[in-house]
């Protein structure tokens, strides 16, 4: 059974530690809220989630046609075996 070496996760674990105040910091906690990089940084934010709900919803609107045209399909199918009975 191969062991795991600890050691690089307790050194990253106490680089996180000692540097916690910085790496916790945001620029809307500790600086101006209205600031343009602020706003700038909050668009881009916004423009992202756009996309990615925009993608999310291609998606389901892609799989919701499937599922209807395949039940389209299949009942045609139906409809051509009952006349061929």
């Amino acid at each position: 059974m191969k062991r795991i070496n600890y050691l690089p996760f307790t050194y990253s674990f106490l680089l996180m530690l000692s540097v916690q105040q910085i790496s916790v910091a945001c620029s809307v906690c500790y600086g101006d809220p209205e600031s343009p990089m602020i706003i700038g940084m909050n668009m881009g934010i916004l423009t992202l989630l756009v996309f990615v709900v925009g993608i999310w919803a291609s998606f389901a609107v892609f799989f919701l046609n499937l599922r209807k045209r395949a039940k389209v399909h299949a009942n045609s199918l139906n409809e051509k075996k009952g006349e061929n009975s």
